[in-house]
């Protein structure tokens, strides 16, 4: 019978070359479909939780700190520009940047990431102190929840380890120090965090700049267009200032708190705080524009 492959029995070539021919374009048309578009700056407020003791613990939301939304946004893999440097104060949440960023790619995608803190030691107590806190108080990391983020006890993939920290669908971040230059050549990745990039040391094990040596490892991917590095760090000296220089080479976004009372958009500066009298840890801001009082 015509169709059927049976032994000895004739095969409708056509009708095999023909299914064949639709299957073939089913998977071209599949593998030119751009890939969803991952949606960076929403993902932590519907996902992400803080634990208690810490400065905001739980649900995350942009309101608490709305500066960190537009950061957020460029971050996203279909943003142009392969490195995003953001200058801070201190204790505003650059890093948690770096958290939700990296949460929201690695558990969406599977790609590499690495995170380069001033010591591979510091790199450990930011995964301690700080994300793995942050991944057990959120049901979509944390392992013992079913979460995306793999166990130090797992042997699954490896399992998460003191300097990797590694996710169920392969994705993985890498820690590094900027005075070791053994940790700055292990890996090719795709994405990277530059954390307190002022306080890193000014040379690797004597090999050179641990800046231009971490921009080896995104290298390949900034080829292709890529690449995203997150670079973040209160400045220090300013003629030495590793961020300063990436922030003037930027387009130089700013952050302007409106001011409650005429809506202007103010330049803070430190003789804007003024003290009560009577209560000296009663400071607030003084707008210079119309004179409104900022408690908060």
């Amino acid at each position: 019978m015509p169709g059927s492959d049976g032994p000895g029995e004739e095969i409708d070539v056509d009708a095999v070359l023909a299914a064949n021919t639709r299957d073939l374009v089913a998977m071209m048309y599949g593998l030119m479909r751009a890939p969803p578009k991952i949606e960076v700056a929403s993902w932590p407020e519907r996902h992400v939780e803080f634990p208690e003791g810490s400065p905001a613990p739980g649900p995350y939301r942009h309101a608490t700190a709305p500066y960190l939304e537009e950061i957020l946004f460029e971050l996203s893999p279909d943003r142009p520009g392969d490195e995003v440097p953001v200058i801070k104060c201190a204790q505003s949440g650059g890093t948690v940047v770096a958290d939700l960023w990296l949460s929201c790619l690695l558990s969406s995608m599977r790609a590499e990431a690495m995170v380069i803190h001033p010591t591979v030691n510091q790199f450990k107590a930011w995964a301690d102190r700080k994300y793995m806190k942050m991944v057990e108080a959120s049901a979509v990391l944390d392992p013992a929840r079913g979460g995306c983020v793999l166990p130090r006890h797992s042997r699954t993939e490896g399992g998460s380890k003191a300097d990797e920290i590694k996710f169920s669908n392969g994705s993985a971040i890498y820690g590094a120090g900027s005075n070791s230059a053994a940790s700055l050549r292990q890996h090719t990745v795709r994405f990277g965090v530059k954390d307190d990039l002022d306080g890193w040391a000014m040379t690797a094990d004597e090999e050179g700049d641990p800046d231009k040596l971490s921009d080896q490892r995104f290298k390949t991917f900034i080829k292709f267009g890529l690449a995203k590095v997150l670079a973040v760090s209160t400045p220090l000296i300013a003629r030495a200032s590793r961020i300063m220089k990436k922030y003037l080479a930027s387009w130089q976004g700013r952050f302007y708190m409106a001011c409650k009372g005429c809506g202007a958009k103010v330049d803070w500066d430190f003789e804007d705080i003024e003290h009560e009298e009577t209560r000296p840890y009663g400071a607030h801001l003084v707008c210079p524009e119309c004179g409104a009082v900022h408690g908060d």
